[in-house]
């Protein structure tokens, strides 16, 4: 009995040792992903800065739309990055949300200009459709609620092989729908 104790003790602490190292292997993995992130959104926020630059001074359209597509192409790989840094927070339980009232048809239209040079690079029309009983403002977190649609237009562009993307935005009390086809 003495012995079957024992092992059964034992057996006990390993489960815990092992707990313990997972938690500190978790830990260690939310904290490098944070720092990362944070390190590689510093050197981003100059590309994008200096694209800004590069298309307000541009001599012609050929220079705007190479120095659009940086821009572009810098702001989708922020968001990514920022998605990663979203990931640590919440597994940390770190992430806090915003809630304020922001203009949502601008917000849209950002989102489906990031998305355009992948729909160009297929040949796909990208459009966006807003109903006439969007509000100008809509009430919760900003970067969420593009982080959402970005995702969900991104998916719809990746994966529509032929055809257009037509993107139709509407709401109803305080739900907002998008939904898209091709």
């Amino acid at each position: 009995m003495n012995r079957m104790a024992h092992s059964v003790e034992e057996s006990f602490e390993r489960v815990e040792e092992a707990r313990a190292q997972a938690e500190e292997a978790n830990r260690m993995k939310s904290d490098f992903l944070a720092r990362m992130s944070h390190e590689l959104r510093t050197p981003l926020n100059g590309i994008l800065g200096f694209a800004e630059l590069l298309r307000m001074d541009a001599a012609n359209d050929e220079t705007y739309e190479y120095a659009d597509t940086v821009y572009q192409s810098g702001k989708h790989l922020l968001s990514l990055v920022n998605d990663v840094l979203d990931l640590a927070k919440i597994e940390s339980g770190n992430m806090v949300l915003d809630h304020c009232r922001f203009p949502l048809p601008p917000a849209l239209r950002d989102v489906i200009g990031l998305n355009q040079a992948l729909a160009a690079e297929k040949s796909l029309p990208l459009t966006l459709h807003i109903d006439s009983n969007l509000p100008e403002q809509w009430e919760g977190d900003p970067i969420r609620v593009q982080q959402v649609f970005n995702h969900l237009l991104n998916n719809a562009v990746k994966f529509t092989r032929h055809g257009e993307v037509q993107v139709h935005v509407n709401c109803d009390e305080h739900e907002l729908h998008i939904r898209d086809w091709e």
